[in-house]
């Protein structure tokens, strides 16, 4: 399995009751690159939301991340650079998720 996963959780995130949000690049049954918010694996239990991936993650990837530290830290300053419209290292993130993951195994 080739999931990525984004959380602010301070364990481990099966072992956190409720489990708390998370965001995961995944593939789906289908075969496409999707981002999901849920609090269980997307894939097997499906996602609250998400969206495919085609071209540029980015642009789908930040909100989620806005979203996920809005929602679970909402007392704490978010992290330099995320609320900022350039990013280098979220940049260099997407070029993972779009270039760097490659296809799922069939």
């Amino acid at each position: 399995m080739h999931d990525i996963i984004f959380s602010t959780a301070d364990d481990v995130l099966e072992k956190t009751t409720p489990p708390p949000p998370r965001i995961t690049i995944h593939w789906n049954p289908q075969f496409q690159l999707m981002i999901s918010w849920s609090h269980t694996n997307p894939t097997l239990y499906g996602a609250e939301r998400q969206h495919a991936v085609t071209g540029d993650a980015f642009p789908i990837l930040k909100p989620y991340l806005i979203d996920l530290w809005r929602d679970t830290r909402p007392t704490e300053a978010s992290p330099p650079g995320l609320l900022e419209q350039s990013n280098s290292e979220l940049h260099a993130l997407n070029q993972v998720v779009t270039n760097g993951i490659g296809q799922p195994r069939r």
